[in-house]
């Protein structure tokens, strides 16, 4: 994913309107971090945040308080900046400030500021007096996320005490989305008798726009498709936001430039003009208006051609924030690689060793999950793992539950965390590495969000993996039937291997296909952790960015209105509070009793049963059966011992996985040297959340990695039981042979 803007024709190579996140790193260099999430376009806005409080105390004997507030934002370095402060507003207890708080809000940031209600006595000037220097009333830790997510982006919470004891009065933080973060331009340019700068033939002309920053330079925020061998380009028609064009300023300078084409990257400039988006939209009224170009700098004077606002047209289209004020949701699941190449858990320097702190699949979901907590009302995860075995099971699975609910839910980044660790204990490593079977399980769970009616929770798939894809046709398939769906995916690479087929999924200049069809629209983003050093806030940062255009393209393609079709209400369902108690008491969450039974998939070709306005489900194989009988239960869904050996159900899957005996003392069955289940030891650090901390070794009696395999072990077994795979077979293309020593496999 990277492009930030819409052009008429998006698969069109000579397209320079779209811009990567190359682009947006570029412009962090050059402007900041908000120069680059204006780039994006899609993840920030302007807030106005309105306070109001009651109930507070008398800090004058006499008469009441006379309050004020002052924000704080809490940086990552454990600093504080004054960001702004209401005016005073005298002999008061319930305060409601007229001044607001202007923020710009980032989805994929978690920005967390403090607000400090005091009281001014005499004498004192409340725009310059330190806060410290008033008499405290209360204050209130929050992180904005909270306030865009409550039900009519209103947040009501009780003030406290520096120490965190809650006092008798309530503060109202209200926000409210400035009204040209809601406005889109659709405009259409076109230019006639440019100057030629070709030797042979002609120019292949397209259009820059860049907006004037208060510092005198300049940001580019558009740019049109080239159109080829052509001096009168009419170039397609672009769709940007007014918060990219102008900020809310309708006479903020923009600087208008046309370019000869180079696929080198060194584009010839042709001219330019500066004119405003008030001189944009009186041209484009105008309908026919022309102003000339300008020669570009170092250029003499002369007729550089002249250019044209075919139209321009103002569109209120609805935002992130205005789903979200309506009840709209984003859920998080979560898929962890568990196949061999990944090393022995027990270890120290394999990617799973969790002795000497979180590892990089931690970090990963750490990260990305604090972001999208905020978001999803009961904060139930489902987790999976896919090329892990069960000891005993001969075959790998390829989407199986982690923790102890059958469906994989878990409570939380936190209940997230604990699964993952069970898992570990729980289950083997093993190979291949298969992906169609989680992104297919992803599709289920965001097909019944929509079968379910009302607003759709839009789910985000995490897959985390340390190796290349085996099962690619089927995964682009899974991927081409998964873009019709509220449905986003991000695949998170761990160590340094050969990632390419994984750059080949994140179509960022077409649509991705399989030669039959194509993708509904681009839902994949991948990136490299160790292209951030192992830091899982940047990791959010540059997967979160797109996300709630994402979301916000896919409900405006289907005609979802932004507006509350039920009250939003707290997660108050029995399976929510037993897991909310099982995890206060660090204890295995039980089983959530079983779910009504889903509607069945239908046939290929088929609509589904739901709201009028779901898409066709694509002709495809059928949906993955549950990896186990009791998910399956719980699912209402179909299950069969085939699919515990790798089979996937129907026509089309990438079938049974490849059998191979595990060597000898490998950690690839499922099991400890001893032949027993796996049990890591218990763990102690600070830096892990209650109840989930690193081990300093093993205990005592941990099995020896040196030991003997006991006698009917079945890594001694020389002949595989009858109907087993054989290990003869011709392995898929790149992979490793049995025979390889376990720790130097590739999964």
């Amino acid at each position: 994913m990277g492009n930030c803007f819409a052009c008429a024709d998006p698969h069109n190579k000579q397209s320079a309107g779209e811009y990567t996140w190359k682009d947006v790193a570029a412009a962090k260099a050059s402007e900041g971090d908000e120069a680059a999430s204006i780039l994006q376009g899609t993840s920030h806005s302007r807030l106005s945040i309105a306070v109001s409080c009651s109930g507070l105390r008398r800090a004058d004997l006499l008469t009441k308080s006379d309050p004020f507030a002052v924000l704080f934002e809490l940086r990552d370095d454990g600093s504080r900046k004054e960001v702004c402060r209401t005016e005073l507003i005298t002999n008061c207890s319930d305060p409601a400030f007229v001044r607001r708080f202007e923020l710009v809000y980032r989805f994929e940031k978690i920005q967390r500021y403090r607000l400090v209600v005091v009281d001014c006595d005499g004498g004192q000037d409340p725009e310059s007096v330190p806060h410290t220097e008033c008499n405290f009333l209360g204050q209130l830790d929050f992180a904005l996320a909270e306030v865009v997510a409550a039900a009519g982006k209103k947040l009501t919470r009780p003030l406290t005490t520096p120490r965190g004891e809650a006092v008798s009065s309530l503060v109202v933080l209200a926000a409210s989305e400035v009204k040209h973060c809601r406005e889109v331009y659709r405009l259409r340019l076109q230019a006639s008798g440019l100057r030629n700068v070709e030797l042979v033939g002609k120019a292949d002309p397209f259009l820059l726009v860049s907006r004037k920053q208060e510092d005198g330079s300049w940001l580019p925020v558009l740019k049109t498709n080239a159109v080829m061998n052509d001096l009168n380009p009419v170039w397609g028609e672009v769709v940007v936001k007014a918060v990219q064009l102008n900020d809310g300023d309708m006479l903020c300078p923009l600087r208008l430039q046309v370019f000869d084409y180079q696929s080198s990257g060194s584009h010839r400039p042709m001219g330019e003009v500066q004119l405003s988006t008030a001189r944009l939209k009186e041209m484009g009224a105008a309908q026919g208006a022309v102003v000339s170009l300008e020669p570009p700098p170092g250029k003499p004077p002369g007729d550089y051609g002249l250019l044209q606002v075919s139209s321009m047209v103002v569109e209120l289209r609805p935002t992130f924030l205005d789903y979200l004020a309506a009840g709209a949701e984003v859920g998080f699941l979560v898929a962890v690689d568990f196949t061999g190449s990944n090393g022995d858990p027990r270890q120290p320097g394999t990617k799973h060793y969790i002795g000497g702190g979180p590892t990089q699949y931690e970090l990963a979901v750490m990260g990305i999950g604090r972001v999208l907590e905020f978001y999803d009302h009961d904060k139930v995860f489902p987790a999976y793992g896919f090329g892990g075995r069960k000891p005993g099971v001969s075959a790998a699975s390829h989407c199986f539950p982690l923790g102890g609910s059958p469906d994989g839910a878990c409570l939380g980044v936190d209940g997230l965390l604990t699964a993952y660790r069970q898992a570990l204990r729980e289950w083997g490593l093993s190979r291949p590495t298969y992906f169609s079977y989680v992104i297919r399980q992803a599709a289920y769970v965001a097909r019944e969000s929509v079968a379910a009616g009302g607003l759709v929770k839009y789910t985000c798939l995490l897959i985390l993996t340390d190796g290349e894809v085996n099962d690619f046709a089927e995964t682009v398939d899974a991927i081409i039937e998964a873009s019709a769906l509220p449905l986003s995916i991000l695949i998170v690479c761990i160590g340094d291997e050969d990632f390419g087929k994984m750059k080949a999924l994140d179509a960022d200049r077409r649509r991705l296909s399989n030669g039959q069809r194509s993708a509904v629209r681009d839902i994949v983003q991948f990136v490299e952790f160790n292209r951030f050093a192992g830091d899982g806030t940047r990791l959010a940062q540059e997967l979160l960015a797109e996300l709630p255009g994402q979301m916000v393209e896919w409900c405006a393609a289907h005609r979802i209105p932004a507006a509350r079709t039920t009250p939003a209400t707290a997660p108050t369902s029995p399976a929510y509070q037993a897991q909310a108690q099982a995890q206060a008491a660090h204890a295995p969450a039980p089983h959530p009793p079983a779910a009504k039974p889903p509607p069945p998939y239908p046939a290929p070709g088929q609509d589904s049963a739901g709201p009028s306005h779901v898409p066709s489900w694509p002709s495809s194989p059928p949906f993955l059966a549950p990896p186990t009988p009791e998910m399956a239960a719980a699912q209402g869904a179909p299950w069969s011992p085939d699919h515990v050996a790798g089979v996937h159900v129907g026509p089309g899957g990438p079938g049974p996985s490849q059998g191979y005996h595990p060597q000898p003392g490998s950690f690839q069955d499922g099991t400890s040297l001893s032949g027993q289940a796996l049990i890591l030891p218990e763990r102690t650090s600070p830096d892990y959340p209650p109840g989930l901390q690193p081990d300093s070794g093993p205990p005592p009696g941990y099995p020896d990695t040196h030991e003997a395999p006991p006698p009917g072990y079945p890594g001694r077994q020389e002949e595989p039981p009858p109907g087993y795979p054989s290990t003869q077979e011709e392995p898929p293309p790149g992979y490793p042979l049995a025979a390889q020593h376990w720790g130097h496999q590739q999964a």
